[in-house]
């Protein structure tokens, strides 16, 4: 039997009215409930003002140390620019007070600026004799070898970000209008969404087959500057939209506009982003926000959708064509009349404002910042502080040095060859903590307004003989294993030209300027620079390990195992360089580049090790005859007489690194173009470190070097021909460090 059941009508109505019921406060409940969390989002984030937090970038804190070069009176200048009050109240710091006979300097810090700690130390009294530091004595203790003051001020925000706030009411009509026209011509009129936009965009998305087009109006795009990721998917424009609906009723019309005016992305100006109306007014038509004629307000506003493909720097004609475009849309929406739109179309762009760019400090190193990371602000939601390891002190003796340097060396072109532009080079330079490896200095360029390619970090060329003390701390620890080569820094090979012959092809090695010396020691062929010695000395380690050794330093090139590798083949840039030095002053470790100030008591016990703590004392030492009597002897006849080591390189460039007791520098010279530089780098990036190293003992506490040699090591002079030890008649014998049992134990019985 079949059971048919019924349902009356008004049933039906009666279901079908609760199962609405039910949707509807669902999904009211779930509308209350999205808008209450976007909301506690916006409310806390407006409480912190996240359009003010802008990162402030500072240097290193400066260093006072006795024998620096500075009066009472500078001192007391630099004091008041970093923020000091002059005040005999030194329980109140940061403060400082001058004697009465202008002899010294009392300074109380707010913090110890040495390890970046908060307690702030005793304050000390700065002594001064004629126009140096004669001592730092603290308020208790004993008179002190450096102390550190506050640092400066790079930037206010990373990489040259100068926001420069304008008010609502200070923003000329026909920007506000220009703004309107380009983005949202609704804005004032909407509550936050525009829907007929959305509908539009909706379509165009569908035809496309993807997300090309947001339909956002200005509040959804602060929204997404504010709070939101740059991504495009469907969540973001949800959240987008939310966002901008509570910012609506948190803020005014002209708040939102205000804020959008002031922190939209307006392009890149050399390496600088530039943000806010007023930065590209400044920079791009070189006035005041306040003075923009209708043209300028047009390509600023013109610039809103695609900053970079019409920044008008780089891409003119695409500014002006998105400038006319705004202008029509001014016409269509009735901000201005035909006439007004003619006579803004007929304008030339205006002239950008380099000078801005000039008078950032340490630009390149600030670009380097940028891209290793953004700031992060504080956990109370304030503005990032970012304590950066630049010296500004250094920083300003390396862009003289680079100049100077320079200089030098284009006089040099123009004597030995007249016929080679002079002045189409290019040089970099950068200057490392040895104990550290953080960037006391850093300059990729002559001059950043005319490129601000930096080379001394971005530039990848053969490095050249600055590879080669690697090479043979590699031989060294190679010869300490039992079925290793016999080498020591005694050993000896026949400086000739040769054929060698590796995985089935033939290498001929040339010396610079094809001399060559005959037989020499290890110590003799890094000092001076011998290419065919040192292709004789890897090929009894073996190219392999040679490639080995090169590919653990954390250059960007890589190394492959052939001959030339010996001789500096594998692609690096000068920073590069400079880290991989670290190894000889940290007992065969690497320090990794950092732009970042850790302060003395968190900085890092050593990098990975590279090499021996034997043989990096080795090759050290061997570089140091490289000043004395090899590539780098021109250092001498600079004036600087303090120990050091250094090496040169030639390859297609100009290459100089040299090492004090607690600096590494590196400088480079040469063509972009990849062009042969003609001198070599002992008579050209050579001048750019005599330069620095003349200058810098006035402004930093610069160590001779004066290296320990670790345990386990025994020094002997040799014959720099046989290798044996030395008798009366050798030639300019030379003292080694070998490790014990390998010294030679031979005296040489050669005629000479």
């Amino acid at each position: 039997m079949r059971i048919i059941l019924k349902i009356q009508p008004h049933r039906l109505i009666k279901y079908a009215f609760l199962l609405a019921l039910a949707a509807a406060i669902v999904a009211a409940g779930a509308g209350l409930y999205l808008y209450s969390h976007y909301a506690r989002l916006v409310d806390k984030a407006l409480l912190v003002r996240p359009w003010d937090r802008t990162p402030t970038v500072y240097s290193a804190p400066t260093r006072l140390f006795p024998g620096q070069r500075l009066t009472a009176s500078a001192l007391a200048n630099l004091l008041y620019r970093r923020g000091y009050l002059r005040s005999s109240r030194l329980d109140r710091p940061p403060v400082f007070t001058v004697a009465m006979d202008g002899r010294s300097v009392t300074i109380a810090n707010e913090r110890d600026w040495a390890d970046l700690q908060p307690t702030p130390p005793v304050p000390v009294r700065v002594e001064f004799a004629e126009d140096r530091i004669a001592r730092i004595v603290p308020a208790a203790g004993a008179p002190l070898p450096v102390f550190h003051i506050r640092p400066a001020v790079l930037a206010a925000q990373q990489a040259g970000r100068r926001r420069a706030r304008v008010p609502f009411g200070e923003l000329p009509q026909n920007l506000v209008y220009a703004v309107l026209a380009a983005e949202d011509q609704h804005f004032f009129t909407h509550g936050g969404i525009d829907w007929q936009g959305i509908l539009r965009a909706f379509f165009r998305n569908a035809q496309a087959g993807g997300i090309r087009e947001g339909g956002s109006t200005i509040s959804q795009q602060l929204s997404k500057n504010l709070f939101l990721t740059t991504e495009r998917t469907v969540n973001r424009k949800f959240s987008e939209a939310m966002i901008a609906l509570i910012l609506e009723t948190r803020l005014s019309k002209e708040q939102l506009f205000e804020i959008y005016a002031n922190d939209v992305y307006l392009g890149q100006c050399a390496s600088f982003s530039v943000y806010g109306l007023a930065e590209a007014a400044e920079l791009y038509c070189s006035k005041s926000v306040r003075n923009l004629d209708l043209a300028e307000c047009a390509l600023l506003a013109g610039l809103i959708r695609s900053p970079n493909q019409t920044q008008p720097l780089r891409h003119p004609e695409a500014a002006r064509r998105r400038r006319d475009q705004v202008l029509a849309a001014m016409e269509d929406a009735g901000f201005i009349l035909r006439p007004e739109r003619a006579a803004a179309a007929a304008r030339q762009l205006p002239t950008a404002n380099t000078t801005l760019l000039g008078a950032v400090k340490a630009p390149y190193f600030l670009d380097y910042l940028a891209a290793r990371s953004a700031p992060v602000p504080a956990p109370d939601g304030t503005a990032p502080v970012v304590m950066t390891s630049l010296n500004l002190e250094l920083q300003q003796v390396a862009e003289t040095a680079l100049t100077e340097g320079s200089n030098r060396v284009r006089a040099v072109l123009r004597g030995k060859y007249p016929d080679e532009p002079a002045d189409s080079f290019q040089a970099a330079f950068v200057v490392l903590d040895a104990a550290s490896g953080e960037i006391l200095a850093m300059t990729g360029g002559l001059e950043y307004t005319a490129s601000a390619f930096n080379r001394a970090a971005s530039a990848r060329r053969q490095a050249g003989s600055v590879i080669k003390p690697f090479i043979f701390a590699r031989l060294l620890d190679l010869a300490r294993r039992p079925s290793g080569p016999v080498l020591t820094a005694a050993s000896v090979v026949v400086d000739r030209p040769c054929t060698i012959r590796y995985g089935g092809r033939a290498y001929r090695p040339h010396n610079y300027r094809n001399q060559y010396h005959g037989a020499v020691t290890m110590k003799t062929a890094l000092a001076k620079s011998l290419n065919a010695a040192t292709i004789l000395f890897a090929q009894q380690g073996g190219f392999p390990q040679v490639a080995e050794a090169v590919n653990r330093l954390g250059f960007s090139g890589r190394a492959v195992p052939y001959p030339s590798t010996a001789l500096g083949t594998v692609d690096v840039s000068p920073l590069e360089v400079a880290a991989a030095y670290t190894v000889f002053l940290n007992g065969g470790r690497r320090l990794p580049p950092s732009p970042w100030r850790t302060g003395t008591a968190a900085r890092p016990a050593g990098g990975p090790a590279v090499f021996s703590p034997e043989s990096a004392f080795i090759v050290l030492d061997m570089m140091q005859a490289a000043v004395a009597r090899g590539t780098a002897q021109n250092i001498g006849r600079q004036g600087i007489t303090w120990p050091m080591a250094a090496k040169t390189g030639t390859a297609r460039d100009g290459w100089f690194v040299g090492l004090t007791g607690n600096l590494i520098g590196c400088a480079w010279m040469g063509y972009d173009d990849r062009r042969e530089f003609p001198l070599s780098g002992g008579e050209s990036a050579l001048f750019i470190f005599t330069e620095f190293l003349s200058r810098a003992g006035d402004m930093y506490p610069v160590a001779p070097l004066a290296p320990e040699p670790p345990p386990g090591l025994t020094a002997g002079t040799v014959c720099p021909v046989s290798g044996r030890l030395a008798r009366a008649g050798c030639p300019s014998p030379e003292t080694s460090w070998f490790v014990a049992g390998t010294e030679p134990r031979e005296t040489c019985l050669s005629t000479h």
